[in-house]
């Protein structure tokens, strides 16, 4: 049984899913929907521009980072390096910002100073998934963003 913190995240990430597949729904593909099953290959099935990933940083506007995940706490590809995703949606307090995966993992390619860092929550302690620290402004800035005001507030 999930322990109340663990179920916590998981409920507040299903919430800002739906709050991007609305968007989908009225701006893209009005038959975007959710898989039927959990996947770890994308959150979002949208055809019209395949399927999306939506990652949510809730501290990249204090760090001035954002916390990319490229491996699981079993040390396989996961996040960026696991989606199937043709979009990667990165949520923060004050931004939603769309970019093709293909477009945010050759940035990652292309920089030269990433960090790695560990990250996330799981029930097992000491293990952590592993991901990528992206200064935020190369991310809000960069050609290949879409850029939007978060619109949407957690309750």
């Amino acid at each position: 049984m999930l322990d109340e913190t663990w179920q916590r995240k998981i409920n507040r990430a299903r919430w800002v899913e739906a709050q991007i597949l609305k968007w989908y729904q009225t701006n893209v593909d009005p038959t975007a929907t959710f898989p039927l099953s959990h996947t770890n290959k994308y959150d979002i099935i949208c055809e019209k521009v395949g399927n999306v990933e939506v990652k949510e940083d809730l501290l990249a506007d204090h760090t001035g980072n954002y916390a990319i995940e490229f491996e699981n706490y079993a040390k396989k590809p996961s996040g960026i390096n696991g989606t199937q995703a043709g979009q990667f949606v990165l949520v923060d307090r004050e931004y939603v910002i769309i970019m093709e995966t293909e477009s945010l993992r050759y940035m990652l390619k292309e920089m030269k100073y990433k960090k790695t860092v560990n990250m996330g929550f799981t029930q097992e302690e000491g293990v952590r998934c592993r991901g990528w620290l992206i200064p935020r402004d190369t991310i809000l800035l960069s050609p290949y963003a879409s850029v939007m005001e978060r619109w949407f507030k957690y309750e």
